[in-house]
């Protein structure tokens, strides 16, 4: 039996329980996120980290340090 439970903050579909078994997960602030938008974050993570392993790998410190300034201020 589905049971709906909330809808998902980023992509706003609704969510069920199903069988007992939430089809999401709880975030820290008591919110809902369906799998398919978290295999999207984590995809989006993994992704990022593997060009920040890539930018530490072929640009000097103090040029990424240079970079980030001028990108964030």
């Amino acid at each position: 039996m589905d049971e709906l439970v909330g809808s998902c903050v980023r992509c706003a579909h609704d969510v069920y329980c199903t069988g007992g078994f939430l089809n999401g997960i709880l975030l820290d602030n008591k919110k809902i996120l369906c799998f398919n938008c978290m295999d999207l974050l984590i995809e989006a993570e993994l992704v990022g980290g593997a060009m920040m392993d890539y930018l530490r790998k072929t640009y000097p410190f103090s040029d990424l340090q240079e970079f980030t300034h001028k990108s964030s201020g």
